[in-house]
């Protein structure tokens, strides 16, 4: 089965380590956008999530996963707590995977901490994507930094929180 990581899933070694887990590669999901939507427990600050968006893009890693891995995806995004639930999304270029969403998404939303997204950031260089994407990742670790309280970061951003990336894509 496929799956569409994203956030701290992309580039992930612990993930990649299992033995029903094979990288794809990079890969866009076209109609939604990143959105720090879950408080998290572990991180305490802003986990991300994608929602639905017309016209915006999100960039993650594609890996097909067997039944074993996927409990294994289950249990580290809380789907028996109700933190995050399967979805079905669909792929550029590729057609469904499986992805999670949030389940009682945090309003407003949540700034993430400098390490989560550094994270994302050097998933996103090691899986070759967009510059574009790239520079929205680091532009979103620059504004957390900046307005880390609830209500505050990517406040200052239109309604749909996108940006357009030099590859013309929104995010």
């Amino acid at each position: 089965m496929r799956y569409f990581g994203y956030g701290s899933n992309m580039a992930n070694p612990v993930l990649r380590a299992l033995p029903g887990v094979r990288s794809l590669g990079a890969a866009a999901v076209d109609g939604y956008r990143l959105r720090f939507g879950r408080d998290s427990v572990r991180w305490r600050a802003g986990a991300a999530d994608v929602v639905p968006a017309p016209g915006c893009t999100v960039w993650g890693e594609l890996l097909e996963v067997d039944d074993e891995a996927l409990a294994v995806l289950d249990t580290k995004e809380g789907v028996a707590l109700g933190w995050y639930r399967r979805a079905g999304v669909e792929v550029r270029d590729v057609g469904p995977a499986l992805t999670y969403t949030v389940v009682q998404p945090a309003d407003p939303e949540l700034a993430p901490r400098a390490d989560y997204l550094a994270g994302m950031a050097a998933a996103a260089r090691t899986l070759g994507f967009p510059a574009g994407y790239q520079q929205f990742l680091a532009d979103l670790a620059t504004e957390a930094a900046e307005h880390p309280e609830p209500g505050r970061f990517r406040s200052l951003q239109p309604a749909v929180a996108a940006r357009t990336g030099a590859d013309r894509e929104q995010y």
